[in-house]
């Protein structure tokens, strides 16, 4: 069982138990899903719980519930994988679901805590991430996370009816 201990959250499996009601009014929240791939699909228990056990069989993922340390609460995700294990490195994803933790410093936190864990446990060379260039927030996130702008691809999604650039931030090991 993986536990990743921060200051304010820990990071820990993702069970099967985590898929409640308040997991899947999180992935069907308009505002919560803005910027993800998922933005336009709604979501039913069953189709959740069926992405939830996929992921958590895949030997290439680490998916991750992040808890307030305090009131042991599961408030978001975060998932690192599918990871390349040829070229050691990994897509890292985030989302806070709970709204009321937004804008407290709690995605960096995790998003660090995760880094730590794949640059020392699982030895891997780079992590990266891609989102929309209008999610200004998880741009900023990255960055104060020690990550650096690698790619902008140019008008490369359609999002709500114009195109608009996709942005890849990485970090590299620092220990090579």
């Amino acid at each position: 069982m993986l536990r990743i201990q921060g200051k304010r959250i820990l990071l820990r499996n993702l069970e099967s138990c985590d898929v409640t009601d308040e997991y899947l009014s999180w992935v069907n929240n308009k505002e919560v899903k803005k910027y993800l791939e998922i933005n336009s699909n709604s979501f039913s228990m069953l189709e959740l719980k069926k992405y939830v056990e996929k992921t958590l069989l895949s030997s290439s993922s680490v998916f991750l519930a992040i808890e307030d340390a305090i009131s042991g609460k599961h408030i978001g995700n975060i998932k690192l994988g599918p990871i390349d294990y040829k070229h050691n490195n990994a897509p890292i994803g985030i989302m806070i679901g709970d709204k009321n933790y937004w804008g407290r410093g709690i995605a960096s936190e995790a998003i660090m805590l995760l880094s730590d864990y794949a640059f020392r446990e699982l030895h891997l060379h780079k992590i990266y991430a891609g989102f929309y260039s209008l999610n200004i927030a998880s741009m900023k996130t990255f960055l104060k996370s020690g990550f650096s702008q690698e790619a902008r691809l140019v008008e490369h999604c359609l999002y709500e009816g114009r195109y608009i650039d996709k942005v890849y931030l990485s970090k590299l090991n620092p220990n090579g």
